[in-house]
């Protein structure tokens, strides 16, 4: 009986393990290009077999979680909207682990856990396009979960210092590196500079073209990329 048990869990759970604090992670059972994938018959049940089974979605931490959340097999649609906050805004209506993460009140201080450990200017010139695209591609996951208002709003004062100090610094090896982050690059990293420091530089509208910051805080959409290095300015005055 306990060998049937056991080859049961085997197969119906293949994605759950176990670390050896009983913790729970979690692995997408449905990647593209596995024959699993190929079999669904359509795009929309290829996104559904992403989503976390609820029991999963309710006990796996928050720092599990936000692994599962940054290897989102299709996090690369939030390039199909008019702005990457547009992006992001489809996406978790595809993908349940984004809500669920939305929801954890340490979500920002585990993200910033996993985001002090990405250096922008580990990039060598002579790498591959591919190997530079992905590794910008990186930052721009991250930043964007980081830029998320819900998970904003859950930092103490510290974390939110701590994060602003290391999206300042990263802003800077970035644009060192400009031709190879280019603007895409920038300008998730200053969405969460603009939206943590929005009431101070609010008050110092009359730098800004009041219409294009807005645009740009609220909604991502970058209309005029110069308001990135003025919004950087400002924050560092603050």
């Amino acid at each position: 009986m306990r060998k049937i048990c056991i080859l049961f869990l085997i197969i119906v759970f293949p994605t759950i393990s176990f670390a050896q604090n009983d913790e729970i992670t979690w692995d997408y059972p449905v990647k593209p290009g596995t024959k699993e994938w190929k079999n669904l018959k359509t795009y929309q049940e290829r996104l559904d077999a992403y989503n976390i089974p609820q029991h999963i979605l309710k006990t796996i931490t928050t720092e599990e979680l936000v692994k599962t959340c940054l290897k989102y097999p299709e996090f690369r649609l939030i390039f199909t909207r008019n702005s990457l906050q547009q992006g992001y805004n489809y996406i978790r209506t595809k993908f349940n682990g984004f809500k669920e993460l939305e929801l954890r009140i340490d979500a920002g201080h585990e993200l910033l856990k996993v985001y002090k450990n990405y250096k922008p200017e580990n990039i060598n010139n002579k790498s591959s396009t591919l190997k530079k695209g992905r590794h910008v591609l990186k930052f721009t996951y991250i930043e964007i979960l980081l830029a998320n208002n819900n998970i904003l709003k859950n930092l103490n004062a510290k974390t939110s210092q701590e994060l602003l100090t290391e999206c300042l610094k990263k802003y800077k090896k970035k644009k060192d590196k400009q031709s190879t982050y280019s603007i895409i690059g920038l300008e998730t990293t200053v969405l969460i500079i603009a939206r943590i420091q929005k009431e101070n530089l609010t008050k110092n509208n009359s730098k800004f073209d009041n219409e294009v910051f807005n645009l740009f805080v609220h909604n991502g959409i970058l209309i005029n990329p110069q308001i990135l290095d003025e919004i950087v300015i400002e924050s560092e005055k603050i």
